[in-house]
């Protein structure tokens, strides 16, 4: 019976991938031959093992038994008769049983039970927990940063309201693992800001006392922040900030004073490097 050997082949299959599936599956088909003259309760009958297709047309019985070795998980019956007694039925589950045994046993010999590592083609869904206070940044403004590990991983990710569990769902192993770091770079512990260092920053927003800048690191994720005051962009005076500075624009600056937050205080005039329109 092909239907029965997918039953075995998915066991196998499925274990080989290191799925925990609860124990292995085979499946055995039992046929019925009855008298052509009719077949009454008292009739002579022979039950077949594992028939095919061709016996399968002629015979007036197909019934289809799957299970594990402690019972049995699903049944099919296909019959050409009025009914089967009850007897006959009992016969033909105690010839199932004793023919998936068998198949079991010779499965084991390959493979017994799943393996613990899954398959690097497998598919995943992981469950990453991350600390709330970095939900802000794995989500990014907009979503920005968990679409950006999705389009850059092949992966899908899922952070509900209100919840610290990100939800991944990945096609294979280097899918789910290139989500994975990346998820848990951007919910490591925001950068400590140090005076005296020079950092790299985007302009988040601009007002008109400064720029509100966001230090990423190398992957481009937001791990910290802080004020670019006017008075700190270039050493002649500035009217307008949107005159020297761009929202998005990347740069280097100065980090000169970090409150009890963390939230730093920069400055690009002190770097001493020259921007458009300052010559």
């Amino acid at each position: 019976s092909s239907s029965m050997a997918t039953v075995c082949g998915a066991s196998l299959a499925l274990m080989d991938a290191g799925v925990p599936i609860a124990g292995p599956v085979a499946g055995i088909s039992v046929g019925l031959v009855t008298p052509p003259e009719g077949f009454e309760e008292d009739s002579p009958y022979v039950l077949l093992t594992d028939i095919l297709g061709m016996e399968d047309h002629f015979l007036d019985m197909d019934f289809k038994v799957a299970g594990t070795a402690k019972g049995v998980t699903a049944v099919q019956l296909d019959i050409k008769l009025s009914g089967v007694p009850l007897p006959v039925l009992e016969a033909a589950l105690a010839q199932a049983t004793e023919a998936r045994a068998g198949i079991l046993e010779t499965m084991a010999k390959e493979l017994s039970a799943p393996r613990d590592v899954p398959k690097s083609h497998a598919p995943r869904l992981e469950h990453i927990v991350i600390p709330m206070e970095a939900r802000g940044r794995v989500l990014g403004r907009g979503g920005e940063m968990i679409k950006a590990i999705e389009a850059a991983s092949g992966a899908a990710l899922r952070l509900d309201d209100n919840e610290n569990v990100v939800r991944v769902w990945a096609a294979n192993e280097k899918s789910f693992e290139k989500a994975r770091d990346a998820v848990l770079e951007l919910a490591a512990p925001e950068v400590l800001l140090t005076v005296g260092n020079t950092y790299k920053a985007k302009v988040a927003e601009i007002r008109d006392f400064g720029a509100l800048l966001d230090v990423v690191g190398d992957n481009g994720s937001v791990v910290g922040g802080g004020l670019l005051h006017i008075s700190e962009l270039q050493h002649t005076r500035t009217e307008r900030v949107e005159d020297v500075l761009a929202v998005g624009e990347e740069l280097d600056v100065l980090a000169i004073d970090v409150d009890a937050s963390g939230r730093g205080r920069f400055s690009l005039k002190m770097l001493g490097s020259v921007r458009p329109g300052q010559e």
